[in-house]
């Protein structure tokens, strides 16, 4: 489950959050995925998506991220909504 909060003051609410020696990585309601030092200083990477970012996780070696969004899935009428394709950042 995903817990939305304010974020470094900027009042984005943040979905998911990832940490490793290197890096923060978070996944926010305004559809970024953001890579951040540990310092919180700037942004290393930033990545829009077409909707919030729910959750987000790095590969053991970092060199992967996955990045989710929503997708509804109506099990009755055996219909989906794709809203937004993973991708590696």
């Amino acid at each position: 489950m995903c817990h939305s909060f304010l974020f470094l003051g900027s009042g984005v609410a943040v979905n998911s959050i990832y940490a490793n020696d290197t890096f923060c990585i978070t996944g926010s309601s305004d559809g970024f995925l953001r890579v951040w030092p540990l310092d919180f200083r700037h942004v290393y990477l930033e990545a829009e998506h077409d909707g919030p970012v729910t959750a987000v996780q790095m590969s053991d070696n970092g060199l992967k991220i996955l990045a989710c969004t929503a997708t509804v899935i109506q099990l009755p009428q055996r219909l989906f909504k794709h809203t937004k394709s993973g991708h590696a950042a």
